[in-house]
């Protein structure tokens, strides 16, 4: 369904089931904007966004229906870009993916 979202609002989205797929997918391929869901297979969010961060810098969204500041402040120690509690609305998704690409408002 996130996939759909992207798409639809004009995003190129490779789509993953899990935290080591998504490693995998960025060992082949550049990516503009990685967004990741804590609770994932294999390997979560978290410890994906370590992983990514041990060698890219590459703007990550986390999101998780978990809530509460410790759990916003693990994703900013970890590195996220932003971080966004579930459940959100589309409109707010794709504001946090422009505001961390840096696209204008305007531009959408």
């Amino acid at each position: 369904m996130l996939q759909a979202v992207l798409v639809r609002a004009g995003y190129a989205v490779e789509g993953v089931g899990s935290g080591l797929e998504c490693l995998e997918v960025l060992t082949a391929a550049a990516a503009d904007l990685v967004v990741l869901d804590v609770e994932m297979p294999q390997l979560d969010g978290w410890d994906t966004l370590s992983a990514i961060r041990a060698t890219s810098t590459v703007p990550v969204v986390l999101l998780t229906a978990l809530s509460g500041d410790e759990h916003r402040a693990r994703s900013v120690e970890r590195g996220a870009n932003a971080f966004l509690s579930k459940p959100f609305l589309n409109s707010d998704l794709l504001q946090v993916i422009r505001d961390v690409l840096g696209i204008p408002a305007d531009a959408s």
